[in-house]
This record gives structure tokens, C-alpha cells and sequence, in this order.
């Protein structure tokens, strides 16, 4: 094995990225996600909707999830507490499906 390539470890080798935990869940009014991103600032996370999906990125890994019709960035509810990031999506939109970014609280 060339040197170096060891160092990378086994997920590097084969390509695969390791993705935070989650947690979905249905609620009255919509739905809650919640991930696990221990190691990372508020700053280090992108939390935006477009295209009918709500998108999750920073270093190393990003997750895309359809949301439902009509719900805009200005709908969904972002805050990172202790390493976890909340987001609450709602079941409709009140913002006309509006695309950009979403505050991390």
C-alpha cells in the first residue's frame, strides 16, 4: 500500500462519507429533524430550501430532504444548541415557497 493512504482510513478508500445521526419525527403541525453535529459552530452550517427540498450542508457532508409544497425558507425554524441542529418544517407554506437561505438561531 503506498504511503500515506493509511492515514486517510477505511470510509477515504472506498468513498464514502459518515453522516451525522438523525432523528425524524411527525408532528401536528409538521415535521422536526434532528442531527447531530457535535464537532461544528452555528457558523459552519448552511441551511437553506430551493427547488422543493430543504438542504443541510457544512464540512465534509450535505443532506437534501423534499419538503412539502408551498413552504418557503422563511417557514422553517433552524437553532443549534449543544452540538444538535433543530429544524421544524412546517406542513404548508405561508411563504409562497420563497428559496434562500434559513437562520441558523
Amino acid at each position: 500500500m503506498p504511503s500515506g493512504i493509511a492515514s486517510w482510513g477505511p470510509d477515504a478508500l472506498i468513498g464514502r462519507t459518515r453522516l451525522p445521526d438523525m432523528e425524524i419525527a411527525m408532528t401536528a403541525h409538521g415535521y422536526t429533524l434532528s442531527m447531530e453535529l457535535p464537532e461544528l459552530s452555528k457558523e459552519d452550517i448552511l441551511v437553506r430550501v430551493s427547488g422543493g427540498a430543504l438542504h443541510v450542508s457544512s464540512i465534509g457532508f450535505q443532506r437534501s430532504f423534499h419538503i412539502p409544497a408551498g413552504v418557503g425558507a422563511k417557514d422553517v425554524k433552524a437553532a443549534y444548541k449543544n452540538g444538535v441542529l433543530s429544524l421544524a418544517v412546517p406542513n404548508r407554506g405561508r411563504r409562497s415557497g420563497s428559496i434562500g437561505k434559513v437562520k441558523v438561531e
